[in-house]
C-alpha cells in the first residue's frame, strides 16, 4: 500500500473514531429533554472514570491510552468546540448527547483497563485500507444518489466482506 493510501486510512480511522466519540443521539428538541443515564453507565454522575466535566485534554492525554487518546478527537481542532466532554461539539453533527459522549469515553477507558486493544497501528500491522475520493464532493454526501459517489456503499460492503472473517464477527457477538 502506498503512503497516500496509508495516510488516508489513518485519516479515515480518526474520523470514524471521532464520530463514535461524538455520541450522536437524538435529543428531544420538542420538550427539551435530554437522555438520562445512570452514573454507572457514564452519565453525568461520578461513578465512571470520566464525567461531563472532564476536560477533553484529560482524555486526549490519559496515559491509559498509551499516546493514542489524541485519536479520539478531531486532529484539526477547527472541527470541534468545547473544552469538556459535556460541552464537546463537532462541526458535522447537529445533535450530540453529552451523556453518550461520556459513556463512550468511559467504555474505551474500561476496554483498555481490561487489557483489550482499541487502537491498532494500521501502518505497521499491514492492515489493508482503501479510500474513495469523489471529485467535486466534500464529506457528507449521504448515499451519493445522483452524484459521482453513487454506489460507494456497495464498494464499502465489498471491502468489509473481503476483510472480515467469521472470527471477527463472532468476537463482537
Amino acid at each position: 500500500m502506498n503512503s497516500k493510501k496509508q495516510i488516508s486510512a489513518v485519516f479515515c480511522s480518526l474520523f470514524l473514531c471521532a464520530g463514535v466519540l461524538a455520541g450522536c443521539g437524538a435529543q428531544s428538541a420538542a420538550n427539551g429533554a435530554s437522555s438520562s443515564r445512570s452514573a454507572s453507565s457514564g452519565g453525568s454522575g461520578s461513578a465512571g472514570h470520566y464525567t461531563r466535566a472532564t476536560k477533553i485534554d484529560t482524555v486526549r492525554n490519559d496515559a491509559a491510552f498509551d499516546g493514542y487518546g489524541r485519536l479520539m478527537f478531531p486532529v484539526q481542532t477547527s472541527f470541534m468546540s468545547g473544552s469538556t466532554l459535556g460541552t464537546l461539539r463537532l462541526t458535522w453533527y447537529n445533535h450530540m448527547n453529552p451523556d453518550k459522549t461520556v459513556e463512550i469515553a468511559n467504555y474505551f477507558y474500561d476496554q483498555v483497563q481490561d487489557g483489550r486493544t482499541i487502537f491498532y497501528n494500521i501502518k505497521t500491522n499491514g492492515t489493508d485500507a482503501e479510500i474513495e475520493v469523489f471529485r467535486g464532493l466534500h464529506h457528507g454526501f449521504g448515499l451519493g444518489e445522483g452524484t459521482v459517489a453513487e454506489g460507494w456503499v456497495d464498494h464499502a460492503v465489498a471491502f468489509w466482506q473481503r476483510h472480515m472473517t467469521t472470527r471477527d464477527i463472532t468476537q463482537r457477538i
